[in-house]
């Protein structure tokens, strides 16, 4: 749960669409994992900051597609004139009631997802816990969910999304060396303890929920991909540094002891793993993260050459009317499934840096 300080109530009309393709009629459609990778392609590649949790989830999709749904927006008028018309997308998982999304969202696309969601999982479906992505597409789902449920939105602290697509800037005057990780290394424990203390500070709790065993194990699957750093005084690690498992590469943690902190130590890790990424690819691709504001990280990040392309919104909703369930039910018995044609498709973690 979001403690106050870090969340305000979210006021959202539901009549308010604030979009770039404002007055344009759009369609949700349903898509197999396979299929919407390969149709929602070109729209995550424009945006690839914005997407990485919406590719990350359609992947895990794949190998478990009963847990995830997944919908591609379309724009009417586009689809007449071009081919290629998906104009944003949609990833809900089932065992968290969260959905991501990427690009545009219209509010009947969103009432179209409320509805679809609604007949599939019946009287069961008592809406989504929370959502993320551009901040229109959030307020189109906010305000159909919140009007539909009588939920409270709460709006979380934004992520700036940053990429870093040209040489790293070296780190200078912070001693230390840079070390990968292997998959037996002894410093997973303590490495364990350093990342759920990291997803407590930045209110983003997923795997330390489920304990050290399954923190211990998620690292030591990035160490088996050589996606995990520690930077090193005198042979003792003072700081962290996590990757995504996806490309291109995105710094998914940096963590520094708080006894070591204000010395550089982050920042000169995040620079040497950066340079080595820019070396291994020849530049060819690029690196993202998405900082939180609260720490201030957005400056140490553009000391290494990131620079912003946005942000990232999010609310997580608060609990629902008795009478939620009921009013559903009569608006899809009613103007939401006369309002909307049958769909025309065939169906089946990203951290933020501190």
């Amino acid at each position: 749960a979001l403690s106050q300080p870090l969340a305000r109530t979210v006021q959202l009309p539901l009549e308010n669409e604030i979009m770039l393709f404002q007055g344009v009629s759009m369609q949700l459609r349903t898509l197999s994992p396979a299929r919407f990778l390969e149709e929602a392609a070109p729209l995550l590649q424009a945006s690839p900051g914005e997407s990485r949790r919406v590719i990350s989830r359609a992947s895990d999709a794949l190998e478990d597609p009963e847990n995830f749904r997944l919908f591609g927006i379309y724009s009417t008028e586009i689809c007449s004139q071009v081919a290629g018309c998906m104009v944003g997308a949609v990833c809900y998982e089932v065992s968290s009631c969260y959905a991501c999304v990427v690009g545009n969202m219209s509010l009947d696309a969103a009432q179209r997802l409320l509805s679809k969601l609604s007949e599939e999982f019946g009287p069961s479906f008592d809406g989504l816990r929370g959502c993320d992505g551009p901040p229109e597409a959030v307020q189109m789902l906010a305000s159909t969910f919140s009007e539909a449920f009588g939920y409270e939105a709460l709006e979380t602290d934004p992520l700036e999304l940053m990429i870093l697509d040209s040489e790293p800037l070296r780190s200078g005057g912070a001693p230390g060396t840079l070390r990968s990780i292997d998959a037996k290394s002894k410093l997973l424990p303590i490495l364990a303890l350093w990342f759920s203390q990291f997803e407590k500070d930045t209110d983003n709790e997923a795997y330390s929920l489920e304990g050290q065993k399954s923190v211990v194990a998620y690292l030591q699957g990035a160490a088996a991909r050589g996606d995990l750093f520690v930077w090193e005084v005198k042979e003792k690690p003072v700081a962290m540094v996590l990757l995504g498992r996806l490309r291109p590469k995105q710094v998914l943690c940096v963590y520094t002891v708080p006894h070591q902190r204000g010395r550089g130590y982050g920042q000169a890790a995040v620079s040497a793993v950066c340079t080595a990424l820019w070396h291994a690819t020849g530049g060819s691709e690029p690196v993202l993260l998405s900082a939180v504001h609260k720490f201030g990280a957005q400056r140490v990040y553009e000391r290494v050459g990131f620079r912003s392309t946005g942000q990232l919104s999010g609310v997580m909703f608060g609990s629902c009317r008795t009478d939620a369930r009921e009013a559903v039910d009569s608006a899809l018995d009613g103007t939401m499934r006369s309002h909307y044609e049958p769909s025309l498709g065939s169906s089946a973690s990203a951290l933020a840096c501190c």
